[in-house]
């Protein structure tokens, strides 16, 4: 992904850290982190690939947690007590039609 300032923002949000954390966490002082978001300097390759990895597992976290609340659902309503992530799957197709 082609990370801008404004992406960068969204994604340490979404994370719910301070820019000093999502600073620390690249290997980034404050002023540093700041001046990414502000879009005054430029993401090199290195920290692209931190920022993708952390999005990425932001992505797996939050797919997590929507099955896991979806699974609570599906078993009460079906009354089974076990499901596959098949059938969440197609319980999650069903009400994209």
């Amino acid at each position: 992904m082609s990370w801008d300032a404004a992406k960068i923002k969204k994604l340490r949000l979404e994370l719910g850290w301070s820019q000093a954390e999502l600073g620390r966490r690249l290997g980034l002082d404050t002023p540093r982190m700041q001046s990414l978001e502000l879009g005054h300097s430029h993401v090199d390759v290195e920290i692209s690939l931190h920022l993708d990895r952390m999005s990425q597992h932001l992505s797996d976290y939050s797919r997590a947690l929507k099955f896991s609340c979806q699974s609570d659902v599906y078993i009460k309503e079906n009354s089974v007590n076990q499901i596959s992530a098949f059938d969440l799957e197609s319980v999650e197709e069903n009400e994209d039609l």
